[in-house]
């Protein structure tokens, strides 16, 4: 026993790999191991069936039909999901993951997914980092598995588990955060590469990582500029990253074609509520066909919900958990008691016989070190906390403030329309400084020196440290009551059995497969995005029967380009050219809206609901 405690006190890894495992056993506990089941694809193929969101579906469509698209340049190209290649990036299928796997697709499973690998690995290596918050002033076992054990069990994370996978990649913000608490311990050359590597790797899973991690890189380096660094290094920090970055965000196409991120709506209200760090409530999307209502949520047992301005603010949804918030409230009165002493302690020192070795006068040197940390804090709550809740700034069912922003500003910022989601950094980092502060006062791995009553202090000291590990076990166990029916929901939605049945069951689709090698939706396409079901009902038949689509719901709506081609298709086929091979989806349009088929040489078909058009020369049955 000694042994195995000399090894895990002498190096951190240690507790990285035990966190490592407590994230192993949580995920299981919560999700099973079906979904690990790489060959297991059934659950992806109707994920409204599950959470009621149909985004999964599209994450893993995405990655199928980028598996079978040949290789090109930029390597991470799509083809047959629009009309033009599109980058995987956008259909949020985890570039990263599916760039890695493509390259072993020919020994593959024709039945292959990586969404449950990535889901097990996000709450490993969450809980791996977790862990080495506290280990980085404690050995102390049972503290580290009590942070790790927060992490984990973050209700912003069991939120967002596959509800938007690629955006579960909270490991990375700890990582971050991690990586700067760490700061001094790391050389500069392998902290640049460590910045590096974590950077890059966020892009290549989702974007919004990117300026995410970047914000908390340039807090980093305004805390060494206020401590004095060298301009040159800072300077190299994040020039090295951010060259590195734009490289693999170019090879893996984030630049290429028609997308325009930039004037996507919903600025204005995917937005954090200032109430959400202590609101349980968040609301679940259920999509229809050509509807969508919202289901509220709760993430506690004990704490009763709270209404939002709307329900798009699931976005920001941030409820640190109730175990949390009473330990936020116990590091908050641990921190004042300690300034206090310390105040007390300073100015009596050259009076009192007993000085501890942790209780020496603060030099110069820590004053500059405690200022900067403080400075550095200060902007990194303000930013992200700002860019959480802009524009328009709310409390409750309250608006307190909108802001009128410049048509440039606007644009930039529509880039991550979700801002809601910036408040995750601050989230995590107001759990960290939770766990900190009673680890760093009391539960240190430290030395103490004292000049009498050695005896006494020591064992004061002894008493302090078990009752605040105590406190700290009791507040996870509170957080795990508080989040119980949460994750009994989550579990009971995961282990229940989903089997996909398309909504096209005539077997006059067939027929059509048959004498067609694409689907055009008709204009306007933006019923794709109000009708996502039958989108992803005919993506799966699409690929099913090798056919391709002008245009399929993604994280960026192309409906104006792939509209524009469409219009001018029908205007070729007004002068007589001929494309026989194409079948024309018009999703909303009633039978007196639709284009004058003699003109345009179509008959129209009604099939499972669903409205089609077939060249002439094309005959299933009798048309409309």
């Amino acid at each position: 026993m000694n042994t195995l405690k000399k090894k895990y006190n002498k190096k951190s890894r240690y507790a990285f790999v035990l966190g490592l495992i407590i994230g192993i056993i949580v995920f299981i506990a919560i999700y099973g191991i079906s979904i690990i089941n790489p060959t297991n694809t059934e659950w992806l193929l109707h994920s409204d069936d599950i959470e009621g969101s149909i985004d999964l579906t599209q994450h893993y469509m995405g990655w199928v039909y980028y598996r079978d698209t040949p290789w090109t340049f930029p390597i991470g190209l799509t083809e047959g999901i629009y009309n033009e290649p599109v980058s995987v990036v956008y259909t949020d299928s985890i570039p990263l993951f599916a760039i890695f796997f493509k390259i072993f697709s020919g020994i593959l499973p024709n039945a292959f997914q990586y969404m449950g690998i990535f889901g097990l690995m996000c709450y490993a290596l969450m809980g791996g980092f977790g862990a080495l918050v506290t280990r980085r002033y404690s050995h102390n076992i049972i503290v580290n598995v009590v942070s790790s054990s927060f992490f984990v069990l973050s209700p912003v994370l069991l939120n967002r588990m596959f509800l938007h996978t690629a955006l579960s990649a909270h490991f990375l913000i700890v990582a971050a955060i991690v990586l700067w608490l760490y700061r001094s311990k790391i050389k500069h050359g392998s902290y640049i590469w460590l910045w590096i590597v974590l950077i890059a790797g966020g892009t290549l899973i989702n974007a919004y990582f990117t300026p995410i991690l970047f914000g908390i890189l340039l807090c980093s380096i305004l805390q060494d500029i206020v401590c004095g660094e060298r301009i040159r290094n800072c300077v190299m920090l994040l020039i090295l990253p951010l060259v590195i970055t734009l490289i693999c965000a170019w090879i893996i196409g984030m630049f290429y074609g028609e997308t325009n991120a930039s004037g996507s709506g919903g600025l204005d209200i995917l937005s954090f509520n200032l109430d959400a760090l202590f609101n349980p409530m968040t609301y679940a999307t259920d999509f229809g066909h050509f509807t969508h209502d919202f289901r509220e949520i709760s993430y506690s047992s004990i704490v009763r919900n709270f209404p939002l301005v709307t329900p798009y603010q699931n976005e920001g949804f941030a409820y640190l958990g109730l175990g949390m918030l009473i330990l936020i409230v116990v590091a908050v009165v641990i921190l004042i008691a300690y300034i206090i002493r310390r105040i007390v302690f300073n100015s009596n020192i050259r009076k009192d016989n007993v000085i501890r070795a942790n209780n020496r006068p603060i030099s110069k040197q820590d004053k500059k070190k405690i200022i900067s940390y403080i400075v550095a804090l200060l902007v990194y709550f303000l930013v992200f906390t700002l860019l959480a809740m802009s524009p328009t700034w709310t409390l409750g069912q309250k608006e307190i403030l909108s802001i009128p922003w410049p048509d440039l500003i606007w644009n930039l910022l529509s880039t991550f329309r979700s801002t809601g989601r910036f408040i995750w950094p601050v989230y995590y980092m107001i759990m960290s400084i939770a766990l900190l502060i009673p680890t760093y006062i009391f539960i240190r791995h430290r030395k103490e020196t004292y000049v009498n009553n050695l005896f006494l202090h020591t064992n004061v000291l002894l008493v302090e440290k078990w009752i605040v590990t105590i406190i700290m076990l009791l507040c996870l166990f509170v957080q795990v009551i508080d989040l119980s029916s949460a994750i009994k929901q989550k579990h009971f939605d995961f282990h229940k059995e989903v089997v996909y049945e398309s909504d096209l069951q005539s077997p006059l689709w067939e027929k059509v497969a048959n004498k067609c090698d694409k689907i055009v939706v008709y204009p306007p396409s933006q019923d794709l995005y109000w009708d996502g079901i039958s989108a992803l009902t005919f993506e799966i038949f699409a690929k099913e029967h090798d056919m391709s689509m002008n245009m399929t719901y993604m994280s960026r709506d192309l409906t104006d380009f792939a509209d524009e081609k469409t219009r001018e298709e029908f205007e070729d086929r007004a002068n007589g050219k001929t494309l026989p091979t194409h079948m024309y989806l018009f999703l909303s349009a009633n039978e007196d809206e639709l284009p004058d088929k003699d003109k345009y040489n179509l008959n129209y078909y009604l099939i499972d609901g669903y409205i089609i058009g077939l060249d002439k020369n094309i005959k299933i049955r009798d048309d409309m």
